[in-house]
């Protein structure tokens, strides 16, 4: 869903969610486009989630001020620090990221590796990049995990997941070397 004050932009919007029709109903591809198109049903859940939008920015600010209280000491650091953000999950930069990941795992937590450089995805791959094109945003990449977030966290999930970062901080002696 796309709200906008610029009638232009709104409509080469419209265009290419309906397969690059210009003006809707016509036939005519005037642009690549993609079938992006929303069913009355899917519009009606998005409009009704979008009252809620407040409260839910509200929920996963509190879930990320309760990760931000981390162990004094703690390896690992919230990878972005800003004033003001919206999360989509709660990330660290954090050394021997993979080794973090699994050990999580195997502690019932959940932990991903986060995020693989664009570049190094498949359909990137085909266009002829190749590891070592980004260094940097490779070498960024390889520091940075996902931890459990979601906007119905708890007090006490939150606190349980800080307490097997510090477990798994203390059997893989985590740090900050490379950074």
């Amino acid at each position: 869903m796309l709200l906008s004050n610029d009638d232009e932009l709104a409509a080469r919007v419209d265009a290419l969610r309906n397969q690059g029709r210009l003006g809707g109903s016509s036939l005519c591809h005037e642009l690549l486009g993609y079938n992006y198109r929303l069913s009355d049903i899917q519009t009606a859940v998005c409009f009704a989630q979008l009252r809620r939008i407040k409260s839910v920015l509200r929920r996963m600010e509190k879930v990320a001020q309760l990760y931000s209280k981390l162990p004094q000491g703690s390896p690992v650091r919230p990878a972005i620090t800003m004033r003001r953000r919206t999360l989509l999950k709660y990330v660290l930069e954090v050394k021997n990221r993979d080794e973090l990941a699994a050990k999580m795992n195997e502690n019932g937590i959940e932990c991903k590796p986060y995020f693989p450089p664009v570049h190094l995805q498949i359909p990137y791959r085909a266009l002829g990049f190749r590891e070592g094109d980004f260094h940097l945003c490779e070498e960024i990449s390889s520091l940075v995990s996902a931890l459990l977030f979601f906007t119905q966290m708890s007090r006490q999930e939150v606190e349980s997941v800080v307490s097997a970062l510090a477990t798994c901080q203390k059997d893989l002696k985590l740090g900050f070397d490379s950074i």
